[in-house]
């Protein structure tokens, strides 16, 4: 019933929607607005933050899997989005949920251990993967992170690692055994 469902969303290519939003920040930057504004943080913008926080995971997923994963907006019970792709010839949907460690200046008491514990209220999610955007300069030490009440099928984590924005790293899924990273290059026209 629901992957029926799920096969009528329509599904956005991250990469185009990444390249489109490059070309719109560099206007954004040259307009000077406040913080909240530039960086999508009101309650009016905050929908398109997270579909590009979202984009960003699709695409690293996209170069990590070697096939493209695309997305869309499904927003019911713990899910905010649905990812697809194809493996094998046979077309895979992905209950998704982007989270966020938010950038110092909104909030340096925010740590990533209290962000993972919030994770427990999602009782009803064995299917439903989560993707950590990490928007701050942290170093993360993911042996002493506590995963053991996370009651998600997989668990990521992406941010940037340079200062233009170009270099990202991929972690995960840090729910089995194999943690792997990888890395991803924002996407050029």
């Amino acid at each position: 019933m629901k992957v029926r469902q799920w096969s009528k969303l329509p599904y956005y290519d991250p990469k185009s929607l990444l390249i489109a939003l490059d070309k719109v920040s560099d206007q954004v930057a040259a307009a000077n607005l406040p913080y909240n504004l530039s960086s999508l943080r009101t309650n009016e913008l905050n929908q398109f933050r997270e579909r590009r926080q979202c984009a960003l995971f699709c695409y690293g997923m996209s170069q990590r899997l070697g096939t493209e994963v695309r997305f869309a907006v499904f927003e019911e019970s713990d899910t905010d989005f649905i990812g697809k792709y194809i493996f094998l010839d046979e077309v895979h949907y992905v209950p998704l949920q982007v989270k966020e460690i938010v950038p110092s200046v909104v909030s340096d008491a925010v740590t990533l251990q209290d962000e993972i514990d919030k994770l427990e209220k999602y009782t009803d999610s064995k299917d439903l993967v989560v993707a950590f955007h990490i928007n701050r300069v942290i170093h993360v030490d993911f042996a002493q992170l506590d995963f053991s009440r996370v009651p998600v099928m997989e668990l990521w984590f992406f941010g940037c690692v340079d200062q233009v924005k170009q270099e990202w790293l991929l972690f995960g899924n840090v729910l089995s055994e194999q943690r792997e990273p990888s890395n991803f290059r924002y996407p050029e026209p």
